[in-house]
């Protein structure tokens, strides 16, 4: 009963703040790297259409994996596609007293699994042994599989469950357009090889319904 009224929740725009990850590239010719990189991301959703439910939007951490590559233009421009798995989600607290059911408490959680091509411009400078650069672009998505958990206590007794996402019959988009903004530290680890920490904020620009 009560998933069903989760699941009829618009979702609008995802957001995602403080991606961090590590990033180990390997110089294949003079103006082209391509390396692996990794971490973490922490994101929820906005909502719309919450009818009869007191929300409390939490963030969720999730993985994120990929391949990265830089083609340099010159000392203080760069172009970064990137291909990555990244997992979007969020988690969401409602409660309301039901005139019949009486106290009513739900945690929904909602994990979506997406492989998304970044296309980032990059621009900054030496500063020593490191380097600065600051990042932004696009990013286009296209979610794999998803699942809704769902765990609902009424009058203090407590039951769970969990459903695969059904991108059609519930209503939600495959595809996901984003904008990446942030900011990278390089560091040089040989004449080879460079390692490269990053932050950004992600900011969703599709409704998911």
């Amino acid at each position: 009963m009560f998933t069903k009224n989760v699941l009829k929740m618009k979702y609008r725009k995802n957001t995602f703040a403080a991606l961090l990850f590590t990033l180990l590239t390997f110089p294949a010719f003079a103006q082209f790297s391509i390396g692996v990189r990794g971490g973490i991301n922490l994101g929820d959703f906005a909502l719309s259409n919450v009818e009869g439910f007191a929300t409390n939007p939490e963030s969720r951490l999730g993985g994120l994996f990929g391949v990265v590559t830089e083609l340099r233009v010159n000392d203080n421009f760069a172009v970064q596609p990137e291909l990555n798995f990244i997992q979007k989600g969020s988690r969401q607290q409602f409660s309301l007293n039901d005139s019949l059911f009486g106290d009513i408490d739900v945690r929904a959680e909602v994990i979506l699994n997406y492989l998304e091509l970044p296309i980032l411009l990059k621009a900054g400078g030496n500063m020593g042994m490191l380097r600065v650069d600051a990042l932004a672009g696009p990013a286009l998505g296209f979610a794999l599989n998803g699942k809704f958990k769902n765990a609902s206590t009424v009058n203090g007794e407590s039951e769970s469950e969990e459903k695969a996402i059904d991108f059609d019959k519930d209503e939600l988009s495959r595809t996901d357009f984003s904008v990446h903004l942030g900011a990278m530290l390089t560091l040089k680890a040989g004449e080879r090889t460079s390692l490269f920490v990053d932050g950004r904020y992600i900011i969703g620009l599709t409704d998911l319904n």
